[in-house]
């Protein structure tokens, strides 16, 4: 019902998805809502053993998406339509606030040096691919705007938080930095990370009957676990934290209070589907995103 309102969102694009034909699964991982679990829970459901797991695991080190191909390797759209059509068929979406999810893939992704253990960034793939030009394109226009002194060591290199995992120079973009790029950009060639879940998993052109909510993935995990009969195989599992023990709503707001009301309403807008779609809102300094 909800998609009838939106405007044309793209065919369903069968080499995204995760298809396995003997549960009857067919899952789009959103990047950044429980999808390297979810890799991890096809590699269970397809029944491989603990030792055969971190084989593939080591076989792919940093590569949940290649992980989870062993079991579930890329397929024809006619294949997964087939399994659609299955009276039994499981199709899944997990979703996230969409404003929670961009700051954690900001975060994971382009704020600290992101690679292999010893990351530089000559082996940072992100940095190399959109860090590197997102600064070479925003620094100055940054600098006029939030001050020289905002990229100063004693503030983390202009992120509102220290980095946890590995480390951050003024090198690597600032959250702001990274909202133009997003603003001046198509999201249709966005990194999947980033990506409007309603965009990359084409939600109003595929018929998931199974949409979970990343805030309440326990709750609701436990029931779709339930519902596959396979509570033993699907367990949640907590990998890339990266929130120092803070609130979302903390983390959120400390990113938000960097940008303006306009700035916000235009990132609104790109991912109001996703908003929509999924029941998501956003109330801050007064605005009210999505909020009846």
């Amino acid at each position: 019902r909800k998609c009838s309102n939106r405007r044309s969102l793209p065919a369903v694009s069968s080499k995204v998805m995760y298809a396995m034909k003997s549960k009857s699964l067919v899952w789009c991982p959103v990047y950044k809502a429980a999808s390297t679990n979810w890799m991890h829970n096809l590699l269970h459901l397809a029944g491989k053993t603990e030792d055969e797991v971190k084989k593939i695991i080591k076989d792919h080190p940093n590569q949940p998406n290649d992980q989870g191909r062993v079991v579930a390797p890329a397929t024809s759209l006619s294949n997964i339509r087939q399994i659609a059509e299955q009276e039994d068929a499981k199709l899944l979406l997990i979703v996230r606030h969409p404003f929670d999810r961009l700051v954690s893939a900001f975060r994971d992704k382009l704020e600290q040096c992101h690679g292999p253990q010893n990351c530089t960034l000559d082996n940072n793939w992100y940095y190399k691919q959109y860090g590197k030009k997102i600064v070479t394109q925003y620094r100055n226009e940054a600098v006029r705007r939030l001050g020289e002194n905002f990229f100063a060591e004693k503030n983390y290199f202009g992120s509102p938080l220290p980095v946890m995992r590995t480390w951050r120079s003024e090198s690597l973009p600032s959250w702001w930095e990274f909202v133009q790029y997003i603003l001046h950009t198509s999201p249709s060639s966005y990194d999947e990370h980033w990506k409007p879940a309603s965009l990359y998993c084409s939600v109003c052109s595929f018929p998931y009957n199974y949409i979970l909510h990343f805030e309440n993935i326990q709750q609701e995990e436990k029931f779709f676990a339930q519902e596959m009969s396979a509570s033993d195989l699907i367990h949640p599992r907590w990998e890339n934290r990266n929130n120092e023990g803070l609130a979302k709503e903390e983390i959120l707001n400390k990113y938000f209070n960097i940008l303006d009301d306009d700035e916000i309403q235009a990132l609104y807008k790109i991912y109001e589907d996703d908003f929509v779609l999924f029941g998501y809102q956003f109330e801050f300094r007064g605005l009210r995103l999505n909020v009846p």
